[in-house]
């Protein structure tokens, strides 16, 4: 057998969301209603630059840039990830629907 015959598949996904990363020092973020049936509304001192909503196999659903305080959601039952950014932060929540 020739070493270079052989093949190995590597998949590779650079914008998945299924981690979770540290809030780091004493930033909260609260997001309620959870569960929720049609919007969510976040609570945190944080300046947000903008939100992505995920589904659980890491797929983009939607992004959001202003009106964070209620975000409308227009999805299916089941469990999605939010991720927001600011300046220093990138933070990850489960929203249930």
């Amino acid at each position: 057998m020739n070493i270079s015959q052989l093949h190995t598949p590597i998949n590779y996904s650079s914008d998945c969301a299924l981690g979770v990363d540290v809030v780091e020092g004493n930033q909260t973020i609260a997001v309620y209603p959870n569960p929720t049936s049609n919007f969510i509304t976040i609570d945190t001192p944080m300046d947000i630059d903008y939100i992505e909503l995920y589904d659980l196999t890491g797929r983009k659903l939607n992004t959001f840039y202003t009106g964070f305080e209620k975000l409308p959601l227009d999805c299916a039952k089941g469990t999605y990830l939010l991720k927001m950014y600011a300046s220093v932060l990138e933070t990850k929540k489960v929203v249930v629907r």
